[in-house]
């Protein structure tokens, strides 16, 4: 009688020790999914060629300074405003998006302290460091880092993705343009 009764007691110690709570199950199934989507943060700005970003920088910073200083001249020779308005707008987007990438904003953001933060929170969770209450509240703090993160790096490195892909094509035409008002003789201050 006293075998049986041992072996239930046993039994019942190993699974009660093991058992998780459902919301641990869940949480770590969401924190599953917020891991892949920061390591993902950190092949996108690895992906980057930092070099060609400079060098677009540079290159379309130097046609900024042209073109603000002589936007008036192309009203001047009577240049349809559709011919130059559309691609002085991308210019400036572009301008804009390679410093945020070149400048301050990539120095701000560290890429793999989300994701650490994460996996920490994952583990903690997993092995019932944390109760529900101190769990959730961790849990909303690293969703809102994750997710503005997720739109800073999209906003950021999308669009810079998408202007270097439209740079050649851009360059040209501001060269164009500048060739042609320059070819005018218009008065240079």
């Amino acid at each position: 009688m006293r075998t049986p009764l041992l072996f239930v007691a046993l039994a019942l110690v190993l699974f009660s020790c093991n058992r998780s709570e459902p919301w641990q199950a869940e949480m770590t199934s969401r924190l599953d999914s917020m891991i892949s989507l920061s390591e993902s943060h950190i092949d996108v700005v690895e992906g980057l060629e930092q070099e060609r970003v400079e060098e677009a920088y540079e290159e379309m910073g130097a046609f900024q300074v042209f073109f603000m200083d002589h936007s008036n001249d192309l009203i001047e020779l009577e240049v349809p405003k559709k011919m130059f308005t559309g691609p002085l707008y991308q210019m400036e987007q572009c301008t804009k998006y390679y410093g945020r990438v070149v400048g301050s904003f990539a120095k701000d953001v560290d890429i793999t302290y989300n994701t650490a933060q994460l996996e920490t929170l994952r583990e903690d969770v997993a092995n019932g460091l944390l109760d529900s209450v101190q769990a959730v509240d961790y849990f909303n703090d690293e969703a809102f880092v994750l997710n503005d993160a997720n739109k800073r790096i999209n906003k950021s490195y999308g669009a810079c993705f998408t202007c270097l892909r439209k740079h050649d094509d851009l360059i040209a035409t501001l060269d164009s343009l500048k060739n042609y008002m320059l070819a005018t003789n218009v008065p240079t201050e």
